[in-house]
């Protein structure tokens, strides 16, 4: 799995950097949507999906909602996260490597959360996008995911490894 995922990203940079017109208009301010296919490293060995909605506010800085499910899972099925992202752009290329932190709660079903079957957790994480064109990018992430307080909750950690796309507006 990781020599795949090695693989995907340096064939990515590298069609990446061919594509993009230029990188300078792929770090504008705005909205993006975005979606993931995830898989976590644990012995379960999950996979799911996620949907991302942000706004990157400078070069520097984004702000991110994220829902991720994941399927045949025993523990928390879902987490709900915002993330403040921290990011710079390699001068001269299309790659943008980034750090982000945030928190949110984890559940098993929808009436969880009214219901008070979700906990807190918080999660950190480093990535990288590359702008394949001036309004799509590819990004590679990986996130820890940890709960505050587990309640008698069976969620101790996840780590999610994620590989998608990014449309900016």
């Amino acid at each position: 799995m990781k020599k795949f995922l090695l693989a995907s990203v340096l064939a990515l940079v590298t069609i990446g950097s061919a594509m993009a017109n230029d990188p300078t208009k792929s770090d504008r301010q705005g909205f993006y949507v975005g979606g993931s296919v995830n898989k976590t490293t644990d012995t379960k060995n999950q996979i799911g999906g996620s949907v991302d909605l942000g706004y990157q506010v400078n070069q520097y800085l984004r702000a991110e909602l994220d829902y991720t499910h994941m399927f045949n899972t025993n523990g928390a099925g879902n987490l709900l996260m915002g993330n403040g992202i921290a990011q710079y752009r390699i001068p001269n290329s299309t790659v943008t490597p980034y750090g982000f932190g945030g928190m949110g709660v984890a559940y098993n079903t929808a009436g969880a959360l009214r219901n008070g079957g979700a906990i807190t957790v918080y999660n950190v994480g480093a990535g990288s996008r590359i702008a394949v064109s001036e309004s799509v990018e590819v990004d590679a992430r990986y996130t820890n995911v940890r709960p505050f307080q587990t309640n008698g909750a069976s969620f101790n950690q996840a780590h999610l490894m994620t590989l998608g796309l990014n449309y900016r507006f």
